[in-house]
């Protein structure tokens, strides 16, 4: 890997703000789009803005499935049921 590729890496791990936890699952291409000069930071504050809101979403919908006392499985992850009382 290259200086400048290293560089170009580090810049875009750092641009975007928000949850990292969503920024790690992102693929190298999209953290380079977000971390570009011409992406206007109103642009790269609503992208992350809707990523957040689509993994609040998916979390809502599996803690709703264990509430109810769901079988949720996560591939390659863990299968997690409620423990009976």
């Amino acid at each position: 890997m290259s200086n400048l590729t290293a560089l170009s890496f580090m810049q875009a791990a750092e641009a975007p703000t928000g949850n990292s936890a969503t920024v790690a699952d992102l693929p190298a291409t999209v953290l380079h789009l977000l971390a570009a000069p011409c992406t206007q930071e109103p642009i790269r504050q609503e992208f992350m803005r809707e990523a957040d809101a689509v993994v609040d979403v998916i979390l809502d919908r599996i803690t709703d499935a264990l509430a109810d006392g769901d079988r949720v499985e996560l591939r390659d992850f863990g299968t997690f049921l409620r423990p009976r009382p």
